[in-house]
This record gives C-alpha cells, structure tokens and sequence, in this order.
C-alpha cells in the first residue's frame, strides 16, 4: 500500500479482516489467499462494489480473470458450462458457473465484443476482465483519475470509452440518440405563437 492509500484510507476499515487503516481490495489477506487458489476465476473486485453502479454498467477489473456476469438477458449464444469450476472472490467463497455465454458494448456506431462471459448468477454486479479483453483482442487499456480508454494496439485508435466511478472503472453502451426535426418544418404562425409574437421578419 502506498502512502498515499494509506492516508486516504486511514478511517476506513477493511470488510475482510476487521483492521482499520485499509480497504478490502489492498488487504493483504485477501492478497495471501487469492495466490493460493491457482488459476481459479476470481473476482476480487466484488469486495468493493456499491449502489453507485447501474445494471448496465459493466465494471472493469484487472483482478478478474474472465469476465463475468449474473444476469441471463445480457448474454446471447449461452452454452452449458461442463466442469467443476466456480468462481473464487476475495471473502474465500466460491460461487458456482452456470453458463457461458457473448455480450458487447457499443458506443458510437463501434462494438466491443465480449466473448466468453462467465454466467455467475450470484454475483450482482458486471465484471469486465481487463487480462481476458487484452487476451482476445489487440488492444490496451489507458487509465486516468477520471477515465480510461480502450484503443486498437497497432494504430492507437479509440475503440471505446469508461468513466471513473469512486475508486472503479465503469463501461456501458451508450444509446442512440435521434432528434426530430417535425417542428422546424412547421408554419411560421406557430413559432410566431411560441416564440413570443415576434416580428415574422425574425423568423
């Protein structure tokens, strides 16, 4: 932990081990353990999430190596999961895998696959694992104090765009925006009654 992380986190107290002066995802408990359990998929993450992240958001975690969702309707193309793998998060729990299944993240007109999500459907929140993305897909990941960028490997160019939400890193699909243009094309009496009556001259 760095000073920095220790001042700030000096009021707080860790939801793993009890100890004041540090937060789950630095404990170094949960550290130990997690380096005991091999390749298991982990989600560390999940120790720190809170109300701030929507439904559609999906949160970035370089601790996570697949990512993974609870929710069914985010995915298409579900598989069945064969095998005796479950997920490991950071309290020392496992909870199971039920699935694989695609998702995607478009923002303007450009769409990041997701490939390969874990169906988990006792965790709350969406994982978006930074290792498995940069493993499928020739791109980096740029992180701020206030964003972080997913950008083609080769040419540098923007693929997608996340925001910095407290202390996580969130992504989601932005939705299309479309405007009407109904009311520019109507007669200039109308403006002249919703504008005030000004002099049609103005209009």
């Amino acid at each position: 932990m760095t000073p920095a992380e220790r001042e700030l986190y000096r009021e707080e107290t860790c939801q793993y081990c009890g100890v004041a002066g540090h937060i789950a995802k630095l404990c170094w408990w949960v550290l130990k353990r997690s380096n005991q359990h091999g390749d298991l998929p982990q989600a560390l993450t999940a120790l720190t999430l809170d109300n701030i992240i929507t439904e559609t958001e999906w949160i970035s975690d370089t601790g996570a190596s697949n990512h993974m969702t609870g929710n069914p309707s985010m995915l298409k193309n579900i598989r069945n999961h064969y095998g005796s793998d479950s997920v490991h998060i950071g309290d020392d729990s496992s909870i199971s895998i039920h699935g694989i299944g695609d998702s995607s993240i478009t923002q303007k007109n450009k769409i990041l696959p997701l490939n390969d999500v874990l169906l988990v459907p006792d965790l709350k929140k969406k994982l978006l694992s930074v290792s498995q993305l940069t493993t499928q897909f020739p791109v980096n990941c740029e992180f701020s104090d206030i964003d972080f960028c997913i950008k083609e490997r080769q040419i540098g160019q923007l693929v997608i765009t996340g925001w910095r939400k407290g202390d996580l890193y969130t992504l989601s699909t932005m939705p299309d925006l479309y405007f009407s243009n109904r009311f520019r094309l109507g007669p200039a009496d109308i403006w002249h009654k919703c504008l005030g009556h000004p002099y049609f001259s103005t209009l």
